[in-house]
């Protein structure tokens, strides 16, 4: 890699401000407005300001994204969130590819990508568990459509929050568990423990896939 670090920043973030301001903007107009015509419009009114709310809990949410969602070292790949971050050695991924399941005779591609690893004791330790418990929730739309594809049963659709045991024949509790869990039901139906959509990076998948891919290639 001819950088040492490699940040990418998040789709997610951006507009943040332009929809917080936006947002503010348009209460205050419809505010002014509903001194004057409240009794006429009331319930109209009504709608526009909880529209308007809901758009400025957007924004701010988007704000309080952080500003990059992923950062590659020759050495590591990390993957960073409001509620914590996973990170890994580029020796302990196995593989790195787009989403993708054949349905039928049509080749339908996600809007995620998927990282494989040599082993999911390579993730216990460098994920927190306050993300594993988020990603379990996350990762819902991804269980759905395996479960509306046939590529798993409805049972192992349900989140596992029984004792996980690692190769080392350690059993693991809590979040992380059902995370890990998780992670065997989803390379099960799609071939990939980790998943980071698209609106995490900047960039099409595909090419986000590449340079990852050719960051594993020059790893250190």
């Amino acid at each position: 890699m001819n950088e040492k670090i490699i940040k990418i920043k998040p789709y997610a973030k951006h507009n943040g401000l332009f929809i917080v301001l936006s947002s503010l903007l348009s209460l205050a107009i419809i505010i002014m407005i509903s001194l004057f015509v409240w009794q006429q419009a009331k319930f109209s009114l009504m709608f526009l300001i909880a529209l308007s709310l809901a758009m400025l809990l957007l924004g701010f949410s988007k704000l309080l994204e952080p500003n990059f969602s992923i950062k590659i070292t020759p050495k590591q790949l990390t993957y960073l969130h409001r509620k914590g971050q996973w990170q890994l050695d580029w020796q302990a991924i196995k593989s790195i590819n787009l989403i993708s399941n054949t349905h039928g005779l049509t080749l339908e591609t996600l809007d995620y990508l998927g990282v494989s690893l040599t082993s999911t004791d390579e993730i216990i330790g460098h994920i927190s568990p306050r993300l594993a418990n988020q990603l379990i929730h996350e990762q819902k739309p991804l269980l759905a459509y395996s479960l509306r594809s046939g590529l798993i049963t409805s049972e192992q659709a349900i989140v596992n929050f029984d004792s996980y045991t690692n190769q080392q024949g350690e059993e693991i509790f809590g979040p992380i568990a059902g995370f890990l869990h998780q992670c065997d039901v989803l390379n099960l139906a799609l071939g990939s423990h980790l998943f980071i959509a698209q609106i995490n990076v900047d960039r099409p998948l595909n090419e986000f896939v590449t340079l990852l891919k050719h960051c594993q290639r020059t790893s250190t």
